[in-house]
């Protein structure tokens, strides 16, 4: 009995027999799809709680004596809850199993119930075309141009990858059955995080950051392999970055090849479509691992942008962790308040409205009204000549350059002498703290100046000023 109700098994492993073949492996004798189903067998049983919980199929291993092997294998297939696929040069040659990949996909909709092995590396155009966008599971060593040694530790990082994922499908799978709720709708609602394409040397790290932000809750995008045509990556891209809720991009000592079509290489236009599609964005390089002076000029520049951060990866992760909880705080509180017709204005840089929210928050407090004006987005001057307000807050965050902030203390000013002759209150606010040390100008006197530790004294100031205006208007 499968672990997923209506199926007959759970897992059914599709290979070519030339790939089951005994190998020596430092002087141990192993057959690779054998080993790797003992494998599945017992970590995925771990992940899903009980021993011989999954029920996995392969056709050697399952089929009688006395079987028929082309309506026996076409049953089973019908009737899996999951395909896994270990595609090498072997099972392009099988007509067999390219059979395998095609029944299962009529058998049922097969979105993300495909799971693919690589023991070669295959260029896309030559997959079935069932599985032509799947990343799949590298057990593939580029180096020694064979497939992954099974006592190795690359091995069993791969492994365990595969284990997580396809246990949390079966799981996935079996609740939606018990719920009765539809898988659809049910993948569509839950949030995504969107995981840039890196570069090879990168692979590790950015699996790093995609199981620790499934842990988060999130699901990753891209979940397929994107078509590597300008076009066609552009259109995939944006399907994707129109349900993500950040975009991450994860930076290193080099890029993919500048070309017609790709100037900026897969990066920049990865980066260039989520500023388009106005996604929050999260970029970094792991700080110490190579030399910024000794790197190509066209990637050091890519790299020193005012907004990508150098930090290790347990710092993105805080990062990535606190801008989501960011992110949620702001869909729980609208860049609008609900009520009021004279709000304060707090302008910032879209880069920086985590720390316009943590002001917000303080003004929500005291009850007043409030929005939030991003400066890629909106024209203060513009908003300011058509609306009625009590407060300009200008935020000086952590990707705020100096030169902007002084000329955004210039337009303060000019708003503030237009508005006569009630001129508004307007507070300087700095976070991280240390951003008063990056001033280029010394702010006007009218300017209240606060930070995110500052004592409640120069905060009730500010209020008291906007409370006075409030009832003088």
């Amino acid at each position: 009995m499968a672990y997923v109700s209506g199926f007959d098994q759970d897992i059914f492993i599709s290979y070519a027999q030339v790939d089951n073949e005994p190998l020596d492996y430092c002087g141990r004798e192993v057959r690779w799809v054998n080993y790797l189903k003992k494998q599945l067998q017992k970590r995925v049983d771990q992940k899903l709680g009980r021993i011989s919980d999954c029920k996995i199929w392969m056709d050697l291993d399952d089929l009688a004596g006395n079987d028929a092997v082309t309506p026996t294998i076409k049953t089973a297939i019908d009737n899996t809850a999951a395909l896994v696929i270990v595609l090498s040069d072997g099972y392009l040659k099988s007509e067999w199993c390219r059979k395998e990949i095609r029944g299962f996909v009529e058998a049922a909709s097969a979105d993300g119930r495909l799971f693919v092995i690589h023991l070669a590396e295959i260029p896309i155009e030559n997959r079935p075309e069932d599985i032509r966008d799947l990343i799949g599971y590298s057990f593939y060593d580029r180096e020694l141009k064979a497939e992954l040694d099974p006592s190795s530790s690359e091995y069993s990082k791969e492994l365990l990858k595969l284990r997580d994922k396809l246990a949390g499908k079966l799981a996935e799978m079996q609740n939606i059955r018990e719920s009765g709720e539809d898988a659809e709708s049910e993948d569509m609602i839950s949030p995504a995080v969107f995981l840039a394409e890196t570069t090879p040397d990168m692979e590790d790290s950015r699996s790093t950051l995609a199981m620790f932000i499934e842990k988060l809750g999130y699901r990753v995008l891209p979940s397929k392999l994107y078509l590597r045509g300008a076009q066609e990556f552009e259109q995939m891209l944006d399907h994707d970055l129109a349900h993500s809720k950040l975009f991450v991009q994860l930076l290193g000592a080099y890029g993919t090849p500048r070309t017609d079509e790709f100037p900026e290489g897969y990066e920049g236009l990865q980066l260039n479509r989520a500023l388009a599609a106005k996604v929050p964005l999260l970029r970094a390089y792991e700080r110490e691992t190579f030399n910024l002076d000794k790197l190509k000029s066209e990637q050091r520049q890519f790299l020193e942008a005012s907004d990508v951060m150098a930090q290790d990866l347990e710092e993105l992760k805080v990062a990535i962790k606190d801008k989501l909880k960011d992110l949620a705080l702001r869909e729980s509180k609208p860049a609008t308040a609900d009520s009021g017709d004279k709000p304060v204005f707090i302008y910032t840089l879209k880069s920086d409205t985590s720390a316009a929210f943590h002001i917000r928050d303080r003004l929500v407090e005291q009850n007043l009204d409030y929005e939030i004006i991003v400066d890629e987005d909106e024209s203060l001057e513009e908003l300011a000549s058509i609306r009625d307000y009590t407060g300009l807050v200008l935020v000086y965050g952590k990707c705020s350059s100096g030169v902007w902030i002084k000329q955004k203390m210039r337009t303060f000013r000019e708003l503030r002498l237009a508005k006569q002759p009630i001129q508004p209150a307007c507070v300087l606010y700095f976070e991280p703290p240390e951003k008063r040390n990056e001033l280029l100008a010394t702010p006007p006197p009218f300017f209240h100046t606060i930070d995110s530790t500052s004592n409640e004294i120069e905060f009730e100031q500010f209020i008291s000023e906007l409370q006075q205006m409030d009832a003088t208007s």
